[in-house]
């Protein structure tokens, strides 16, 4: 899922939650990045939030409080921009290509489809070497490197 559209359904969650007579409300379980975003919009709507259970089963646990209230607009902060200046990273050049990612928090890695990293961007590196530059995955071929 992508992050815009889970904080546009969750803010609903939390819109409609703050409107009900519920106390508690537990979201789905989620990858850690989602639960992290779930914990920002709760501090939005002045609600406690803390994350519970185990494994596959962590979500998040959101509680009103006296201070809890409908905004009027959250606060979606923008995406950063990442940046490695000249660093070279290589890959292997026994395997005909390797597909890498940049995720959100800045993190590369080898993208799997089972792990569904939070990327901003993937790339097939059959080069040997790729540089991360303003998010894009630039391979020592291509023009901008």
């Amino acid at each position: 899922m992508d992050e815009e559209i889970f904080l546009d359904q969750h803010e609903e969650i939390f819109r409609d939650f703050i409107k009900s007579d519920q106390e508690i409300l537990h979201l789905e379980p989620m990858n850690s990045y989602f639960r992290k975003l779930a914990h920002d919009l709760g501090a939005e709507f002045k609600c406690l939030t803390k994350s519970d259970g185990e494994g596959a089963e962590r979500h998040i646990v959101v509680e009103k409080t006296e201070q809890s209230f409908l905004p009027e607009k959250t606060n979606r902060k923008k995406r950063q921009t990442w940046s490695f200046g000249d660093r070279e990273f290589f890959v292997d050049t026994t395997r005909k290509s390797v597909e890498v990612y940049l995720d959100k928090d800045g993190n590369i890695g080898f993208y799997d489809e089972k792990t569904n990293p939070r990327h901003v961007v993937r790339k097939k590196i059959s080069s040997g070497s790729f540089k991360i530059k303003e998010n894009q995955i630039i391979e020592i071929t291509d023009a901008a490197w």
